[in-house]
């Protein structure tokens, strides 16, 4: 969840209280003793539109009282939550660190919503660092609980149990990207920042790519060459296919597919020169294939990710950690082809020259053909690189609908895009 860097507070005892309320008007007891002005703030900023008060006990994490209670021996210095209803402004819970047994006390909170509507609540834990303060939503992420309740009634109240917070199995609870939780490595001992997983493990292939003849390499027109069927590779080293069959972000209103269910491949081979890589996307029929946006991204587009070293480091090196973007069609009035508009990535080393094509011709399929050249991206034949292939899809026209990746873990409950920033979510490949 997108956190603002500066937010406003004001504070009662160890809580805080966030001004000013917005749509979604949320009043914790205990703030209830603040003065006159306080309280007459709070009634002006309550939306009179919002005509039920629900109950909601928010129980501390289990797993941070824990954690809480050995603040002396391994170094925490506070938690903190921030807490969202209906994608409103944070409101900050912070409990009194000297008294740790706080935690098995619930949080009475009163949310204002309309009868028959559903109320998306999202609460995120963190722990406060040497270079971070409380309620700056800067620190350390130890727990997430994030859920769309039913239609509300009159007569619902919301309770939040201790054990229903994840603090594993999403790429932001794992800041070093080692397969261990941030929690679990406080826990631990370990520095959560620095990764316990060799850069490139033995047997961590995750695909072999094959070799073509420079004679029978295939066109870049963005049509499907029969010199793929016997040159290029189809499977990973697991020998699954290589599907772009991750559901990393779902805007939840046009989403046609569920995660690991989408018929998104690509497939790949090289020569002496060159490295060639097929994307397969959409079937036509099913997609609007309409360039509306300002950013690349929002519309059908192939990300392509490329570490040549595959070193693996948490943030972009500016060397050869590279990233482009490439749509499917240039413009909103070219519906056939696109093979000059493309887009470096945020963090992107700068890009040498390379060749591409999109189609939208092959069995009906949206397709990309790339042709990217092999000493200026640094990929050596024999040598591990890093590689990702991720495919933007926009089902209606506005903004994107959907991100699907071959490698990046799929979302779980919220949004996770993380390639972009931190090359370290992409695979190893390596040119046989």
């Amino acid at each position: 969840m997108p956190i603002p860097s500066r937010l406003s507070y004001f504070r009662v005892g160890n809580n805080f209280c966030l001004l000013p309320l917005l749509a979604c008007t949320v009043i914790i007891s205990a703030c209830s003793g603040t003065d006159n002005n306080n309280a007459n703030l709070l009634a002006e900023n309550a939306n009179p539109a919002l005509n039920n008060s629900i109950p909601l006990n928010m129980a501390l994490p289990r797993s941070l009282a824990n954690v809480m209670g050995r603040a002396a021996t391994d170094g925490i210095s506070g938690l903190y939550a921030l807490a969202t209803f209906n994608n409103g402004t944070p409101l900050c819970f912070e409990p009194d660190p000297n008294n740790p047994s706080s935690f098995d006390a619930r949080q009475q909170t009163t949310v204002q919503v309309n009868q028959g509507e559903t109320l998306a609540i999202e609460i995120n834990w963190f722990e406060t660092l040497d270079n971070t303060e409380a309620c700056d939503g800067n620190g350390l992420l130890l727990a997430i609980y994030s859920q769309t309740t039913a239609p509300i009634e009159s007569n619902s109240t919301i309770n939040l149990d201790v054990d229903e917070y994840q603090i594993d199995g999403i790429a932001l609870l794992d800041a070093d990207s080692d397969g261990t939780a941030n929690l679990a490595e406080r826990q631990a001992g370990t520095d959560p920042f620095v990764s316990d997983v060799p850069t490139t493990p033995s047997g961590a292939i995750d695909v072999r790519i094959g070799f073509v003849d420079p004679d029978d390499a295939p066109i870049i027109d963005g049509l499907y060459d029969d010199i793929y069927n016997d040159r290029a590779q189809f499977n990973d080293d697991r020998g699954e296919p290589l599907a772009i069959d991750n559901l990393m972000v779902d805007q939840g209103v046009s989403a046609i597919r569920s995660d690991g269910a989408t018929d998104l491949r690509w497939l790949a081979t090289y020569d002496d020169t060159w490295l060639y890589v097929f994307v397969l996307g959409e079937i036509f029929e099913t997609a609007t294939p309409v360039r509306d946006s300002t950013a690349v991204f929002q519309d059908d587009s192939l990300d392509i990710f490329i570490d040549g070293n595959n070193s693996k480091g948490t943030s972009y090196d500016g060397i050869d950690d590279r990233h482009f973007l490439i749509p499917l069609i240039t413009n909103p009035t070219d519906l056939s082809s696109n093979s000059t508009v493309f887009e470096a990535g945020p963090n992107s080393a700068p890009l040498p020259s390379f060749e591409f094509f999109t189609c939208l011709c092959t069995s009906d399929r949206h397709t990309w053909e790339v042709r990217i050249p092999l000493a200026e991206f640094g990929i050596a034949p024999g040598s591990p690189f890093g590689l990702e292939v991720q495919l933007n899809l926009d089902n209606d026209g506005g903004a994107r609908d959907e991100k699907w990746g071959w490698i990046h873990p799929s979302r779980v409950n919220v949004d996770n895009d993380q390639t972009f920033r931190n090359p370290s979510f992409m695979g190893t490949a390596v040119l046989n």
